[in-house]
C-alpha cells in the first residue's frame, strides 16, 4: 500500500532523479558541443595542412617555372649579344669598307683632275710653242719684206723710174696689210685663250689639294 510518506519519497527520489537527469543532459550538452568543436577543429586542421601542402606544390612549380624562364631569357640574351657583336663587326666592316670606298673614289677622281691639268697645260705649253714658231717666222718674214723693201728702194733710186715706184709702193701695201691681217688674231687669240684656259687650271690645283 502505499503511504503519504512513501508518497513524498517517490516524490523526492522523481525530484532528484530529474535533477540527475538535467545535470546529465546538461553534460551531454556540454560534452556534444565539445565534440562539435574538436571535429570542427580536425576538420580546419586536415583543411590547413592540404591548403599548405598545395601551396608548398604551387610555389615549387612557380620557381621551377621562374627559374626556367630565367634561363631561357638568359639564353635569349647571351643569342643576342652574340648577334650584336656579329652586327657590330658586320658594321664597322662596311664602314671601313665605305671609307676604303670612298677613298678610292676620291683618289681617282683626283687623278682624273690631275690629268685634266696635265693635258691643259700640256695644251697651253704646245700652243705657246706654237705660237711662237709663229711669231719668229713672221719676224724673219718682216726681215726679208725689209730688206727687200731696201733693196728695190736702192734700186728704184738708181733707175728713177715713177710708174715703178707706184707698183712697188701697192705691192707693200698689199704686204703689210696681209700680214697685218695675219698678227692680229693670233694676238687676240693668245689673249683671249690665255685668259680663259689658265684660270681654271689654277682653280684645279688649289681645289684638288
Amino acid at each position: 500500500m502505499l503511504s503519504p510518506a512513501n508518497l513524498d519519497e517517490i516524490k523526492e527520489r522523481i525530484s532528484k532523479n530529474e535533477e540527475k537527469i538535467n545535470v546529465l543532459q546538461a553534460i551531454n550538452n556540454v560534452l556534444k558541443e565539445r565534440h562539435e568543436i574538436e571535429s570542427n577543429y580536425k576538420n580546419l586542421a586536415h583543411k590547413f595542412k592540404e591548403m599548405q601542402e598545395e601551396e608548398a606544390l604551387r610555389r615549387a612549380k612557380f620557381d621551377e617555372a621562374r627559374k626556367k624562364q630565367l634561363a631561357e631569357l638568359q639564353a635569349k640574351g647571351e643569342a643576342l649579344c652574340r648577334e650584336k657583336a656579329k652586327l657590330q663587326h658586320q658594321i664597322e666592316h662596311a664602314n671601313m669598307k665605305s671609307t676604303a670606298d670612298h677613298l678610292v673614289r676620291g683618289i681617282m677622281d683626283l687623278r682624273k683632275k690631275i690629268h685634266i691639268v696635265q693635258d691643259k697645260l700640256e695644251h697651253e705649253v704646245a700652243r705657246k710653242k706654237e705660237m711662237e714658231k709663229k711669231l719668229s717666222e713672221l719676224r724673219k718674214e718682216i726681215c726679208r719684206h725689209n730688206k727687200c723693201m731696201q733693196q728695190q728702194h736702192q734700186h728704184q733710186h738708181q733707175q728713177h723710174h715713177q710708174h715703178q715706184q707706184h707698183h712697188q709702193h701697192q705691192q707693200q701695201h698689199g704686204h703689210h696689210h696681209h700680214h697685218h691681217h695675219h698678227t692680229v688674231p693670233a694676238g687676240a687669240g693668245t689673249g683671249s685663250h690665255g685668259t680663259t684656259s689658265l684660270p681654271p687650271i689654277a682653280k684645279n690645283c688649289i681645289a684638288t689639294k
